[in-house]
């Protein structure tokens, strides 16, 4: 039993139709909420310049920590050793923006201080 290109094109086309319609308040919940976390961005950069990267030290050293466990039974690999350097380098990059973000903390409570404001 084969089928055309058409045909299977034609399928498809109504599988994702109906998928669409299914979940299309879906779509328009998450819409929405990235137009509320746009505006909040927008209005409060510090905040979100901080959640940035907090998400992105986390999104790198998971994926650090996951490269690294896939090439642990994968010696013989093409380039094992540039995805080695790559996992060090996401680890290194993680450390230095965890450390910067520290930093930033301990400057502002310093000012703080020496300017008798209350600390955030």
């Amino acid at each position: 039993m084969s089928m055309s290109l058409e045909a299977a094109a034609q399928v498809m086309r109504e599988a994702m139709r109906e998928t669409v319609k299914r979940h299309s308040l879906w779509y328009l919940i998450q819409g929405g909420l990235m137009v509320v976390a746009g505006i909040l961005a927008l209005v409060f950069p510090a905040i979100s310049s901080v959640a940035v990267v907090v998400f992105l030290g986390w999104l790198l050293i998971v994926s650090g920590i996951l490269q690294a466990i896939s090439l642990i039974g994968a010696r013989h690999v093409p380039h094992f050793w540039l995805q080695l350097v790559s996992v060090v380098l996401f680890i290194i990059v993680w450390a230095i923006s965890v450390s910067v973000w520290k930093v930033r903390r301990i400057e502002d409570r310093w000012n703080a201080m020496l300017s008798n404001e209350p600390t955030r």
